[in-house]
């Protein structure tokens, strides 16, 4: 259903013109005060409405007509500002650079094996003049992956870990206002990337999340598929303190205390994942992303007596832009080159002002979002 591909291989270029293929590149952080941020820079994102029902019209679109950047900030715990963007322009240049209008990211060479993506910040606020702007930059060691452990070598998903265990850097301000200004928070950056639609690889049901132990990560990955006869993938991988990657086959996992999200995905609120002699205890969180086909929680973990918190996602492809849904997921999606939701500000923006950028959205008190030159 997906293998551990090289981090050091750039994704093949073509991918963007693959009708149904997907690429994307992740990165969050996350501290024991619940303040982090999560970000995905995609082309072809399978979780955008309409992306699948066009496939299964006939007419599949390129990842190249499909660019996105999502970016969450949370601050105690709880998500302070939201933005799923569809930019109207966005390149992937020779030197790796992704460019959304304003915003770009590139990786940088740190030496010593280290490595950086770092990102500058522009994007336009729903229902105001005011813009988030700023930076951040995840920075740790260079994944290494040894050519033996690479698992599922002929599937077409292909996840690559690329830093770990990392921190970030993070200072983004709407005007003069700091949104989240934080050294050193706990991060981990990554990329997946498919020639086929997500919903046809085969998965029924994925989670995956990570968890930094002072100078380690570990990543679980977990996977049960379509068919109940096939076998799930349940995978864990270590990156240490040098960037090599350890992949740990996992036998089975223990899931306990089934919970229903408001618009009916199924998550576990424990999980328990054994690594050699010892085990992988995870605790989920309330989600702070419900959604219909995909769910974000903030967990708490603990391997051979330490503790630490992370991010897990949980993800049923099948449910992924149905009709009863998807007009709710539209609402989230921000395009300056027009068709937005009248209710956008409510849910993209900073959460603290929804209500009176709504309102000036409304009632036309504001120009049109613009592009900054």
């Amino acid at each position: 259903m997906w293998n551990l591909d090289d981090p050091r291989r750039e994704p093949e270029r073509a991918l963007l013109d693959t009708p149904g293929a997907f690429l994307w590149w992740y990165a969050d952080a996350l501290d024991a005060h619940g303040d982090g941020l999560v970000c995905i820079a995609s082309w072809g994102l399978p979780f955008l409405p309409g992306d699948r029902a066009a496939r299964l019209a006939g007419h599949p679109p390129r990842p190249a007509e499909r660019p996105s950047l999502n970016l969450v900030v949370y601050a105690g715990g709880r998500p302070v500002y939201y933005t799923l963007y569809r930019p109207q322009q966005a390149s992937w240049d020779d030197d790796g650079t992704l460019r959304f209008d304003g915003t770009t990211l590139r990786t940088r060479d740190l030496g010593d094996g280290r490595r950086a993506w770092e990102a500058e910040v522009d994007l336009p606020v729903p229902g105001s003049l005011r813009r988030l702007r700023g930076r951040f930059a995840v920075h740790g060691p260079a994944a290494r992956i040894d050519p033996a452990d690479r698992c599922g070598a002929d599937a077409d998903h292909r996840w690559a870990p690329i830093l770990g265990p990392a921190r970030m850097d993070v200072d983004l301000r709407i005007g003069t206002e700091a949104l989240l200004f934080r050294h050193g928070l706990p991060a981990y950056h990554d990329r997946n990337a498919s020639p086929t639609p997500l919903d046809a690889l085969g998965i029924a049901r994925w989670t995956w999340g990570r968890h930094t132990f002072g100078d380690r990560t570990i990543v679980h990955y977990l996977t049960w598929p379509d068919d109940p006869t096939e076998p799930a993938v349940l995978v864990a991988a270590t990156l240490d303190a040098t960037g090599a990657v350890t992949v740990h086959p996992v036998q089975q996992v223990a899931r306990d205390q089934r919970r229903t999200g408001r618009a009916g995905m199924t998550w576990w609120r424990r999980l328990t994942v054994p690594l050699g002699s010892d085990r992988l205890e995870i605790v989920h969180g309330p989600p702070v992303d419900d959604g219909p086909f995909y769910l974000r929680l903030p967990t708490r973990a603990r391997l051979g007596g330490q503790a630490a918190p992370g991010w897990a996602e949980w993800c049923e492809p099948d449910r992924i832009d149905l009709a009863r849904h998807r007009w709710l997921v539209s609402m989230c999606v921000q395009q300056p080159t027009g068709g937005e939701s009248a209710w956008l500000p409510l849910f993209s923006g900073p959460q603290a002002t929804r209500w009176s950028r709504l309102a000036a959205h409304w009632l036309g008190t504001r120009p049109a979002p613009r592009i900054a030159p």
